[in-house]
Parts: structure tokens; C-alpha cells; sequence
């Protein structure tokens, strides 16, 4: 199981780096919002675990994701691949660009699919994206 280092404290993503050991971090859990302890030790990297010591297999994923998010609010656009046809004759459809981006959802279900991050650019174009973290 991999290490959850990203949390939710009143509301906001922060890091393990950024809260006070212990329960006193005030933070929860972003899959399923049950308390977390800061561990903070010395033999194994900092992280949080869950307070009621219960399992969250999700827990992991979902900080990503949120952590995916904030760096595309952050950066505040994205760029979309050239797009092109064919094997040995391929035609270009598209260039590459970069589009500043309105609008950011995470886990938005749209037509019985449900990517992890949903962006809306600037001209109302919508683009799914996966976060590739246990499968393809």
C-alpha cells in the first residue's frame, strides 16, 4: 500500500510536510473524510494513516487526484498533443497547443463515464483526463 502524504485540512489540500504530528494535524481523509494522524517519526517517511485504523483503499488515489487538480488550477492551462492519422502516410489533424483552462472537476460522471479530472477550457471545449496510478 503506498503512503498517503496529501490530505484534506478544512477543506484544502495540504501536505504531511505542512501539519503538526499526531491527530492535532486536523486533517481527514479525501476518499472517505475520517480523521487522520500525521505520523512523523524517525525510521519510515513521513504520512498519514487513518485514526480509526481502518482501511481506505482509495485514500491514496484520491489524494492524487487532488493533487493532479491543484497543479492544473495552478498552472492554469494544458497542453493537448498533435493529433495525427494514419501509419506511414499520416496527416496532421491538429498541431499542438495550449489552452488556458475555465473549469476543473474532479470525478464528474458524464455519459455513464467518470474520468478522474475534467477540464473545460476557455472556449467551452471539454477534455477527460486519467491519472494513471494503479492501471492503465
Amino acid at each position: 500500500m503506498d503512503k498517503i502524504i496529501y490530505a484534506l485540512k478544512e477543506g484544502k489540500l495540504t501536505s504531511i510536510d505542512d501539519v503538526e504530528a499526531g491527530l492535532n494535524c486536523g486533517c481527514v481523509c479525501p476518499a472517505c473524510n475520517q480523521p487522520l494522524v500525521a505520523k512523523k517519526g524517525n525510521i519510515k517517511i513521513y504520512h498519514f494513516a487513518h485514526y480509526s485504523k481502518t482501511s481506505c483503499e482509495h485514500a491514496y488515489e484520491s489524494s492524487l487526484h487532488l493533487l493532479a487538480k491543484k497543479i492544473f488550477e495552478d498552472i492554469g492551462s494544458i497542453t493537448l498533443p498533435k493529433i495525427v492519422f494514419g501509419n506511414h502516410d499520416t496527416i496532421c489533424i491538429e498541431e499542438e497547443k495550449s489552452v488556458k483552462i475555465k473549469n476543473i472537476e474532479i470525478e464528474k460522471l458524464i455519459n455513464d463515464i467518470k474520468p478522474d479530472i475534467f477540464i473545460e477550457d476557455e472556449y467551452g471545449n471539454k477534455y477527460s483526463v486519467e491519472i494513471y496510478v494503479t492501471h492503465k
